[in-house]
C-alpha cells in the first residue's frame, strides 16, 4: 500500500481509491437486492434507495479497509471462503453443462453448483476457524498463568 513517508499512513489518493471501489461494488450488489427486498414487503420507493445505501456503506467500509489492518484481515476472513465458494461454483456450472450434454438430467445437474459452493465455503472456513481456536486457547492459557514459551 502506498504510504505517506512522514506519518506511515496511506495516502489520501489510496484512501479515496479504496472508498470508491468498495462503494461501487456494494452499490452494484445492492441493485440485485431490489427485487428480493420488494418481494419481502419493502416499499418500492424504499427498495429503489438500496443502491445508495449500499454505496454509502461501501464508502465507510472502504475507509475502514484503507486505514485499518485489522479491518483488512477481517475482510479476508469473510471474503476468502466466499471467493473459494464462487470459484468452485463456476467450475461446477461448467461440469454440470458437460454432464447434461452426456445425458444427465438437468434437474440433477442444477444441484451440482450449489453443492460445490457450500463445499468451497466450508473448506475456506477451516483455516480461519482453526486460527481462531488457536488464539482462543492461547488467551485461555495466559489467563490461567501457564502460557507457552
Amino acid at each position: 500500500m502506498m504510504m505517506d513517508r512522514t506519518s506511515g499512513r496511506p495516502s489520501v489518493l489510496k484512501v479515496l481509491a479504496w472508498m470508491l471501489s468498495i462503494g461501487i461494488v456494494l452499490g452494484w450488489a445492492a441493485v440485485f437486492a431490489i427485487g428480493r427486498a420488494e418481494a419481502l414487503g419493502l416499499a418500492h420507493g424504499t427498495a429503489q434507495r438500496l443502491p445508495i445505501v449500499g454505496f454509502a456503506l461501501g464508502m465507510a467500509a472502504g475507509l475502514a479497509l484503507a486505514l485499518s489492518a485489522r479491518a483488512r484481515g477481517a475482510a479476508a476472513y469473510v471474503g476468502g471462503p466466499l471467493l473459494l465458494g464462487a470459484v468452485l461454483w463456476f467450475f461446477a456450472v461448467l461440469l454440470g453443462g458437460v454432464l447434461v450434454a452426456m445425458g444427465l438430467a438437468p434437474d440433477t445437474a442444477d444441484l451440482i453448483p450449489a453443492i460445490a459452493f457450500v463445499v468451497g465455503v466450508v473448506t475456506g472456513l477451516v483455516g480461519p476457524l482453526v486460527m481462531g481456536a488457536e488464539r482462543l486457547m492461547t488467551l485461555r492459557s495466559r489467563r490461567r498463568g501457564n502460557a507457552p514459551p
